[in-house]
């Protein structure tokens, strides 16, 4: 059986610090037939420097120098033009190290999957410090699916490999109604195709102070999270961000599934200072819910005193 191709996706801006050690580790990767398409976001660092030089001793790099759109548009803008490529694709960020046998072990578990094209395998992560010193190993995901995808992102996108007919899928959103590319994805594939999770972690996921989603350990996840769910009860005007970009998913993707469709007319159907009791069956009854129990108490929370 030939190899099959796999696309990588980089969005760069301002990541000279780390960025050679990134490149270094996806260009060293077990899994041989591999491309990495790159879009540099409007760097102002030697970012742009850095991926010349690789681009010129490495013909599986390609360069893109873009304005400064973001790193959800951006994201989009890559998978854009890959669309008409065949094999698999994975999301990269620009300060990480990868194992070896990340891509390998990815591929290979998509392939013995029921439904290959619309799989996504996403992985555990080995949070490390600037000097790649181990602080914690991620959080396993409780019951990932449609019911944890409506509120919480539990794929992080540099662990993301997944299939074209997913990447299809993915390019029908608005990057404006995403919270951040890889949760549009995670959303997609619970609700349009089947998840893959690797309990092993296949990254080094470097915490800095440019960290784009920085991954907290234990209490102090807990604690701000809570805080902010909770903070959320006396902010009329914030709403529940995860339930926004559901609505937008909804209005996206008209043919979802009945589960997800069902559940968010519940959401929406339960506004209204006089739909409070409605409110309080639907908390006792949904199965929504985010990886940490005391997190889905305040996202219930939050339900219950109507601020989504």
């Amino acid at each position: 059986m030939s190899t099959p191709e796999l696309h990588i996706l980089l969005s760069t801006y301002n990541g000279e610090a780390y960025l050679e050690d990134l490149l270094d580790s996806v260009l060293g990767q077990s899994h041989e037939s591999i491309w990495v398409h790159i879009r540099d976001d409007g760097s102002t660092d030697s970012t742009v420097d850095i991926l010349h030089r690789y681009q010129a001793k490495d013909k599986r790099i390609s360069v893109d120098l873009g304005s400064n759109i973001g790193v959800q548009a951006s994201f989009f803008s890559l998978l854009a033009s890959v669309a008409d490529s065949s094999g698999y694709f994975a999301f990269c960020d620009q300060d990480d190290i990868w194992d070896r046998r990340k891509l390998e072990v990815a591929v290979n578990r998509i392939q013995a999957s029921e439904r290959p094209d619309s799989a996504l395998y996403f992985c555990r992560l080995s949070c490390v410090d600037s000097r790649n010193r181990h602080l914690y190993d991620t959080v396993i995901p409780r019951n990932p699916g449609v019911f944890n995808a409506l509120v919480e992102n539990s794929a992080i996108g540099c662990t993301c490999v997944f299939g074209k007919r997913l990447l299809e899928e993915f390019l029908r959103g608005d990057p404006t109604h995403m919270i951040m590319h890889d949760w549009w994805m995670y959303l997609c594939a619970a609700d349009r195709g089947a998840l893959i999770y690797d309990e092993v972690p296949r990254i080094l996921y470097r915490q800095h102070d440019n960290t784009a989603t920085p991954r907290e350990p234990g209490f102090l996840r807990l604690k701000n999270r809570f805080r902010d769910r909770l903070a959320r009860l006396g902010d009329s005007d914030a709403g529940l961000e995860s339930l926004r970009q559901a609505n937008h998913y909804l209005a996206t993707y008209p043919d979802c599934s009945p589960l997800l469709r069902a559940t968010l007319e519940e959401l929406n159907a339960s506004h209204g200072i006089l739909r409070f009791f409605r409110r309080l069956k639907l908390i006792l009854s949904t199965p929504l819910h985010r990886n940490n129990r005391l997190e889905t108490l305040a996202l219930k929370l939050v339900i219950l005193f109507d601020l989504y």
